[in-house]
């Protein structure tokens, strides 16, 4: 059963000039190490940033969360072997997925030119079925 989804859109620009007034600060604040090397190999670090950003987002809706409730960082998108995103829970994030029963997170990002793009489904299985 669908439990949630969330969609987020952002401009790249908006992550360039984040990270442009506060450098590494915001970097280590929002993304993994990991996901921090794995931008910095793409052609448009600003690009990818900007899909993971959009992707944490979109997670957050999907569970019907604000930006406070958790760490960003407790939401990682990685690639998996064949550079198909995908989303890993961390700490808080992890239990409250738990919580809710969700079986299965569906995501998609894209990138082009000035936007970036995220969706999130999650699925939830019942103990009925």
């Amino acid at each position: 059963m669908i439990s949630g989804i969330g969609v987020d859109i952002i401009q790249v620009n908006r992550i360039k000039k984040a990270i442009e007034n506060s450098g590494d600060g915001f970097i280590n604040k929002v993304f993994t190490k990991g996901e921090q090397e794995c931008c910095r190999r793409g052609k448009n670090i600003y690009q990818h940033l900007a899909a993971r950003f959009a992707g944490k987002e979109a997670v957050l809706k999907a569970f019907n969360l604000g930006w406070s409730s958790v760490d960003w960082k407790s939401i990682e998108i990685e690639n998996d072997a064949t550079g198909a995103p995908r989303v890993i829970l961390h700490n808080r994030m992890k239990e409250i997925c738990d919580e809710k029963y969700v079986d299965k997170i569906f995501f998609s990002i894209s990138h082009f030119g000035s936007y970036a793009v995220a969706v999130v489904i999650l699925q939830t299985w019942t103990k009925n079925e």
